[in-house]
């Protein structure tokens, strides 16, 4: 019975495993000039279920992210997201890396 027991379990855990890896949503970094380790460090603290992968035929989204400068002093983060068409359908500039992907974050999520 307790064979029984624990079999049941694992058949029941290891497909929720399954399904819960398969629910990450994967961005692929393309002509980009901010470096991934700053976007990643975004998306670890604003949307953990966001990855980057580096394989785009498994990629949910393209992201292009670009310094934009401002002044001679200043530069301004561009984020553009591109769909699996390669149809721009969000694009947000913000003065720190971490708040242009909190609103790609935002995007993402309202789209799923």
């Amino acid at each position: 019975m307790k064979r029984l027991t624990i079999l049941v379990i694992i058949c029941t855990v290891i497909p929720m495993v399954l399904l819960a890896q398969s629910q990450h949503i994967r961005v692929i970094l393309v002509d980009s000039d901010i470096p991934s380790a700053e976007i990643e460090k975004g998306l670890s603290e604003h949307c953990p279920d966001i990855i980057l992968t580096r394989d785009s035929s498994k990629a949910d989204y393209e992201l292009q992210a670009q310094y934009i400068p401002q002044t001679p002093a200043s530069r301004a983060n561009g984020l553009t997201l591109f769909d699996k068409n390669g149809d721009m359908i969000f694009f947000t500039t913000t003065d720190h890396t971490g708040n242009a992907v909190k609103d790609v974050c935002n995007f993402i999520k309202k789209e799923k």
